[in-house]
């Protein structure tokens, strides 16, 4: 069983397209991640295309995503 602590920022939500990803280090990360912000249009934020797979990308590029924990993704996007 694969458990991840609500305390850490492990998942990257994008309210715009309703979706949250719970990362997985080395399990298609990367291209999940640019696939989200493709979808969410925002794949112009992160420099010649790449940076994706980045977390501090996520948190000062993206002001229409976020990393959040479980307990709040849960809180805030019911």
């Amino acid at each position: 069983m694969f458990y991840v602590s609500d305390r850490r920022r492990h998942y990257v939500v994008i309210p715009s397209i309703r979706i949250g990803y719970g990362r997985i280090p080395k399990a298609a990360n990367s291209t999940l991640k640019r696939l989200m912000a493709r979808a969410g249009g925002i794949e112009d934020k992160f420099e010649n295309g790449v940076g994706f797979s980045r977390d501090r990308n996520w948190r000062s590029k993206t002001p229409h995503a976020y990393l959040m924990t479980a307990a709040g993704a849960r809180r805030r996007f019911p």
